[in-house]
């Protein structure tokens, strides 16, 4: 069964922590891809409940470097990032699946914690 994300999920860039735009990608063999994208125009980060964070460059494929992978322990779905406190630094991390509600307040992801 596919995976039942939350329709109004609003991620925010895992690097830049811009909010991320909704935008649909097609495949060279006609899959398609619902993902969110950083909006800053120089940013290659996406997101998306079944691959986590990840770069797409210019070429269009999928870098599995830098990836960033927050699994929810209650469901295994990838956990999007839905707020960034740098006055208490701690990141609001949320299950992005319809009938999880869990949330995790975390240290600020640093770099090594990207895969």
């Amino acid at each position: 069964m596919p995976l039942r994300a939350r329709p109004d999920i609003q991620p925010l860039c895992d690097v830049h922590f811009r909010p991320m735009l909704v935008v649909n990608l097609e495949g060279s063999d006609g899959s398609k891809w619902r993902l969110h994208a950083c909006s800053d125009l120089n940013c290659s980060r996406h997101y998306s409940p079944e691959e986590g964070y990840f770069a797409v460059p210019g070429d269009c494929q999928v870098n599995p470097e830098g990836s960033l992978r927050m699994p929810c322990p209650a469901d295994l779905t990838f956990m999007y990032l839905k707020s960034h406190h740098t006055g208490i630094q701690k990141d609001l991390w949320r299950c992005a699946r319809i009938d999880c509600e869990h949330r995790e307040l975390l240290p600020i992801a640093c770099e090594a914690e990207l895969k």
